[in-house]
């Protein structure tokens, strides 16, 4: 299993926990929901309210890729260009651990 990490950096202006929450629980998430390889997603919010990061979990890399080349994703990801100030930064790592209560 491998995390896609996402980090985003926000317009001043925008309250990246109410626009960005609503964007990845209403329209990102579902989405995802159907990619194959999906197993779950952590939003984090920094310490600045500018900064926020996701990690997607996904069985493979393939599919994690996959999934950010679907029609649906990159159409549902575009609405977020307006809040960021720059393109996000994704990398993929292992994932060694992971243990949920």
């Amino acid at each position: 299993m491998i995390a896609l990490v996402t980090s985003v950096q926000v317009k001043p202006e925008v309250d990246i926990m109410e626009e960005g929450k609503r964007l990845w629980l209403d329209e990102l998430l579902p989405a995802f929901k159907q990619q194959k390889g999906y197993r779950g997603i952590t939003l984090l919010s920094l310490d600045r309210n500018d900064h926020s990061q996701s990690a997607v979990l996904w069985e493979t890399a393939e599919d994690a890729e996959a999934a950010l080349s679907s029609a649906e994703i990159q159409r549902i990801a575009g609405k977020f260009g307006p809040l960021m100030i720059a393109e996000p930064t994704r990398k993929i790592h292992p994932i060694t651990v992971d243990e949920r209560a």
